[in-house]
């Protein structure tokens, strides 16, 4: 009798147990937006405030949302080292794979992207209404090869609140991205602030 408790104890417990990692597992967020922040490394905290500031751009339920941005990443074109050519190969990787939906970055790497085709062209996925708004305020970034693949960020307040510090960082548009209409809702709340 004293066996068979055990073994019903043991069994209760381990029960108890699948029943705490799959309800753990059901309540992992979901992200509705992915994004990377090249060659600026930023502090946790930052890093979390910024993705929270989208989230809350978006209306997300920071119970079961969130945003997820990569502050870790760097790149140097010019020195093609083994972390630029690890980088590079994720980076094109998430984005062919429809796992990334903006960038915030410098010049040339935007160029690097858009002459991959990588990058959406903003003229024909946003709307008119902010269209013109980037416009006027001549915050459209264009590309070499003519495209207007981003918006120049230096003079918003979204720099300055965050301290991004990269030269001339541009806010681009994934181009294989699903999730385009959540890119322009953070693209306006940007523009906007």
């Amino acid at each position: 009798m004293k066996k068979n408790k055990k073994w019903l104890i043991v069994l209760v417990v381990f029960v108890i147990l699948c029943f705490i990692i799959w309800k753990k597992d059901r309540m992992q967020k979901v992200v509705i937006l992915d994004g990377v922040l090249m060659n600026q490394f930023l502090k946790t905290e930052v890093t979390e405030q910024i993705e929270a500031d989208m989230l809350a751009a978006l209306g997300g339920d920071s119970k079961k949302e969130e945003v997820y941005l990569d502050a870790a990443m760097s790149i140097d074109l010019e020195a093609q080292d083994p972390d630029t050519v690890t980088n590079l190969g994720k980076i094109t990787t998430y984005v062919f794979g429809k796992e990334l939906d903006f960038m915030i970055v410098e010049p040339e790497i935007a160029e690097h992207y858009a002459n991959l085709n990588g990058l959406a062209d903003l003229q024909e996925v946003l709307s008119e209404e902010l269209t013109e708004e980037l416009t006027e305020r001549d915050l459209l970034y264009e590309s070499e090869s003519g495209i207007e693949c981003g918006i120049h960020l230096e003079e918003t307040t979204f720099v300055k609140k965050y301290g991004i510090e990269i030269d001339d960082p541009v806010f681009c548009m994934v181009n294989n991205s699903e999730k385009k209409e959540k890119v322009e809702q953070i693209i306006s709340w940007i523009v906007s602030r």
